[in-house]
């Protein structure tokens, strides 16, 4: 796991490096976007211009007051939090992945933008994250009918034979439910957990783990943090960044399905008609089309449109 001085930078300003409560709020991506924007642009460091820098000196380089220079001095000045979180990921097998390392996917770039791209941590084979990949969204809460069963294990078996993996939400029910149908055909799977990545389902973890080639958990926050509920959002957001479809399986209308549509994060938008989830409805007309049965669904219509869809330039960040 390494790091250039970007990428370092930029964790050290936007991470939370405990599981719980920070000394400073870490910066958001739209305001190390505008810090990069003041900084000399020759400078082949970027934002890692920044390390070792006192506040006076911020003061001067950034134009900025002394309250925000003593912000992001005490963000910078976190390297021994920082060293001991990259060494327990490195014990834990886990990655992370800034907008600076080969391994970020660039479609997030291209998607979110520099306000938005967040850092990623990643256990398993981070290789899924350029691949051709179908979203699943879903709420937990919700009773997986027999016949979403029946119809989710056919869209696994459409998906797997026509080269597609899935990128689904670590919710209880109908998103787990598909995530072992895509197991048991040895489909290529990435799940999104609601939690850290040391402590989202254990059981989905050792199944996962059972099967590191094909399969991918990834998290947004410290991987020991117990509750990840203030990045929901965010999460169905890079969900849809990374998916060249995504079929919303249940929803209760707040978890950002909406914004993600109105910001075009993903072309091909789909949603259940549910009497399970009658939310659901709240989606058509917003950007989703409605899927009567996904047992019925055509994968095989659409995959050329979908591959179409998926490229992977490598853009520069900050």
């Amino acid at each position: 796991m390494q790091h250039n001085d970007k990428a370092y930078a930029y964790m050290l300003l936007t991470l939370p490096l405990t599981a719980g409560e920070e000394s400073a709020l870490p910066l958001t991506s739209k305001e190390v976007a505008w810090i990069a924007g003041r900084l000399d642009i020759n400078d082949s460091r970027g934002i890692g211009q920044l390390i070792g820098l006192e506040e006076i000196q911020l003061m001067n380089l950034l134009s900025i007051g002394s309250e925000e220079a003593y912000r992001i001095r005490l963000l910078l000045d976190r390297n021994m939090p920082l060293a001991k979180l990259i060494e327990d990921c490195i014990t834990s097998r886990i990655d992370i992945l800034t907008p600076f390392g080969k391994d970020y996917p660039a479609r997030l770039i291209r998607a979110l933008g520099q306000y938005n791209c967040p850092v990623l941590f990643a256990k398993g084979n981070v290789d899924l994250l350029k691949g051709c990949n179908i979203g699943l969204n879903g709420i937990g809460g919700v009773k997986t009918s027999e016949s979403l069963k029946s119809g989710l294990k056919a869209f696994a078996g459409e998906l797997v034979h026509n080269g597609f993996g899935i990128i689904s939400q670590d919710a209880p029910g109908a998103c787990r439910h598909a995530v072992k149908e895509m197991l048991d055909l040895s489909g290529n799977t990435v799940l999104m957990a609601q939690a850290g990545l040391n402590v989202c389902g254990q059981e989905m973890n050792s199944e996962l783990a059972s099967k590191l080639e094909q399969n991918l958990i990834i998290g947004l926050c410290h991987p020991d943090r117990q509750d990840d509920s203030k990045n929901t959002a965010l999460r169905t957001r890079t969900l849809f960044a990374l998916s060249q479809a995504v079929f919303v399986l249940s929803t209760d209308a707040r978890r950002g399905e909406q914004e993600a549509a109105r910001l075009k994060l993903c072309d091909d938008l789909y949603v259940l008609e549910s009497p399970e989830c009658e939310a659901n409805v709240s989606l058509a007309n917003k950007g989703f089309k409605m899927v009567k049965d996904i047992g019925d669904f055509s994968v095989s219509a659409v995959a050329g449109k979908w591959r179409s869809s998926d490229e992977y330039n490598q853009l520069s960040f900050l």
